[in-house]
């Protein structure tokens, strides 16, 4: 037994040396490709017609980013009719005047030098049908603030909090292929300017008031990771388990819309401060290539981490190129209201 583990210590040491001391960098003898046009665009009745362009770049470059392509003819076709060019704009974008309209088929076809043509068609789709059917306000005076004041006085801060509750529906159309993403928002308006804050929108939670699509819905609708794998894109979602049916969606925003200042025991409002809050619900019906594109990317993503897998090959619909040419519209629901502020206390 002894000598068994001595010849056992003895091969492991070995293996070690093998791998660790008989490195030997092997050069690339493969022929490398010409790089690619990349087209990258996502265009929406939102805004004019808008695309960036790039080269491809080897596997093996020790280059940092993507070089910008800056001199290129870029050609834009709506339902089959030739508009104006895009022009350049700057680090490779290039931009129409034209605002496509819902149901526009869009095509962009792409000449430079050294590269061959590429083109990349999308459809817009038409707009979410979403409608509000609830809203729930609670208010609560939370964390007491006692202050010092000038001698013999104090004063301190009441913070009054909201809680709006906002439901909505999507009313998804029968018979018809329907890709959606969520956001949510809370915007800040003063007389200085306007500030944007993202919530965060997690439609397993969101959606999971929903008791008139069936069992187990929710759990294929959300199902997109392979292996069962936590879900990246939380506010996406495809109709195909909901073809044809209302998809109750609540959102909880909250904020603090007041501070009520107490001296020597006695309550004082101070006036309205000219600022307002609002709260935003985006719903978009994105294009199918845009859907598959997203899918696709979280996969290859997950996958790049998995010795083990193959690599997945990320949706283009750029031909003889790479990259994406998307669609999307988009339906909102807004709730706007005032804030109060009291001396320095802001909120």
């Amino acid at each position: 037994m002894k000598n068994y583990t001595h010849t056992f210590t003895a091969l492991l040491l070995s293996l070690l040396f093998l791998f660790t001391a008989c490195e030997k960098e092997i050069a690339f003898k493969g022929e490398q490709e010409a790089p690619l046009l990349v087209l990258n665009g996502f265009v929406t009745p939102d805004s004019v017609v808008s695309v960036h362009l790039s080269q491809s770049r080897f596997i093996l470059s020790n280059k940092q980013g993507f070089e910008n392509v800056i001199n290129a003819q870029v050609e834009l076709y709506v339902n089959g009719v030739k508009h104006k060019k895009l022009v350049h704009a700057g680090k490779g974008v290039y931009r129409g005047k034209y605002r496509p309209q819902v149901k526009d088929v869009i095509e962009i076809k792409v000449s430079a030098k050294g590269f061959e043509p590429i083109e990349a068609k999308t459809q817009v789709p038409d707009y979410p049908l979403l409608e509000f059917t609830d809203s729930t306000l609670v208010y609560a005076e939370v964390n007491p603030q006692v202050l010092g004041g000038e001698a013999g006085t104090d004063f301190g801060y009441k913070l009054v909090r909201q809680c709006n509750t906002i439901s909505v529906n999507v009313r998804d159309r029968a018979e018809e292929e329907d890709y959606y993403f969520v956001r949510a928002y809370i915007n800040r308006y003063s007389p200085s300017g306007a500030h944007r804050t993202m919530v965060n929108v997690d439609l397993e939670e969101v959606m999971k008031g929903n008791v008139n699509m069936g069992e187990g819905v929710l759990d294929g609708l959300f199902e997109e990771d392979p292996d069962g794998t936590s879900r990246a894109l939380r506010n996406v979602f495809a109709d195909t388990f909901v073809n044809g049916k209302d998809v109750g969606m609540e959102f909880q925003f909250l904020s603090y819309i007041a501070a009520v200042k107490y001296l020597e025991g006695e309550k004082i409002m101070s006036p309205y401060s000219g600022e307002e809050e609002e709260y935003e619900i985006a719903v978009s019906a994105m294009s199918g290539d845009y859907y598959r594109f997203l899918v696709s990317s979280l996969m290859a993503d997950y996958q790049s981490d998995n010795l083990f897998s193959e690599p997945v090959r990320v949706t283009s619909n750029v031909k003889n190129g790479a990259g994406i040419l998307g669609a999307y519209s988009t339906s909102k629901f807004t709730y706007r209201f005032r804030l109060r502020h009291l001396d320095s206390a802001h909120f």
